[in-house]
């Protein structure tokens, strides 16, 4: 099946999901954190995005943002992947592997209730997942703090590729601590990764923000209660505050994937159907003007909002 063409358009508002490929790469506990902190710090170095939302949980993270350089989109991605690859790989012995899934979703939210439900839906997939009751509780990475404390970032620092080592997955949350304080004494000064949880509001007009964030909060209330109560009637358990942070990094575990990449994401079936056949013709645009640069017109340009593949090979200089 071809790879879904990637579209990213400026002021416009994404659902980002990066997965790994194997294993519970992404565990809650402090060390594991204090390294994808730091990924995520030398990543905005080179491609300064703002994030309003996102959580790790396990398997996967998902981003919600708003795109100013969409260029910026794909840099990002790339520069944290690569980064905490190196980290993690260091972490658990492994040398030159790939953690993360090649590509990563990234569909546009296309109305304000489209951004909405995502933002529900990112802060009730722990519960969901049945990793913790609530995300007040949850111990993983997330920008959930921020956002109820109406914080602006999230503390990090910067390390070294070579800094970090290989640690004991077995030990558990006092050993994962330990680890982590070390390995802070070797980083550089701390610095501040910036979380905006109403900057995709600007991408719509008419939003009033505390009327909006109220309604999230109380409808992430809402949802967590209809689980707690499905959990207990189906006699199930959370995994728990304990178990998570004590949990290390797990190769065994077997991530289940289900669903298809997306251009978007909306409510509105006419407008998300409007929004596919647009990003159709526009693939078609970029195909044709690819095709012209295979026969050596160059002066053609992708158009606005598509990534332009390299330039094909035209000649070719032998020397004798």
């Amino acid at each position: 099946m071809p790879r879904l063409r990637k579209a990213i358009f400026n002021n416009k508002v994404y659902f980002i999901t990066l997965s790994v490929r194997e294993g519970i790469m992404l565990p809650a506990n402090d060390l594991v954190k204090f390294v994808l902190k730091a990924a995520m710090l030398k990543a905005l170095k080179h491609h300064p995005i703002t994030i309003s939302h996102f959580i790790v949980n396990g398997t996967h993270i998902h981003i919600i943002l708003r795109v100013y350089n969409p260029q910026d989109i794909p840099g990002y991605m790339e520069r944290f992947k690569t980064e905490s690859a190196h980290y993690l790989n260091n972490l658990i012995g492994r040398n030159q592997r790939a953690v993360w899934c090649s590509s990563y979703d990234s569909p546009m939210l296309l109305l304000p209730e489209d951004v909405i439900e995502k933002i529900i839906y990112l802060y009730t997939n722990p519960v969901k997942d049945g990793l913790i009751d609530s995300i007040e509780h949850y111990p993983g990475l997330s920008s959930w703090q921020s956002y109820k404390n109406r914080k602006s970032y999230i503390k990090g620092q910067l390390i070294s590729r070579d800094d970090v080592f290989e640690v004991d997955q077995e030990q558990g949350d006092d050993y994962f601590r330990r680890k982590r304080n070390l390995l802070s004494k070797s980083a550089g000064k701390e610095r501040v990764i910036k979380i905006d949880p109403n900057d995709w509001m600007k991408a719509f007009s008419n939003i009033d923000i505390k009327e909006t964030n109220d309604r999230i909060i109380e409808l992430i209330k809402q949802r967590e209660e209809e689980t707690r109560n499905r959990f207990k009637e189906e006699k199930r358990n959370f995994m728990g505050l304990p178990k998570l942070v004590n949990q290390g990094i797990n190769l065994t575990y077997i991530p289940k994937r289900k669903g298809k990449k997306m251009w978007c994401i909306s409510f509105d079936i006419e407008l998300r159907i409007s929004y596919i056949n647009f990003l159709k013709e526009l693939a078609k645009q970029a195909r044709d003007v690819y095709l012209s640069w295979c026969e050596g017109d160059v002066t053609k340009r992708i158009p606005e909002g598509m990534f332009a593949p390299r330039m094909p090979v035209l000649a070719n200089y032998f020397v004798g």
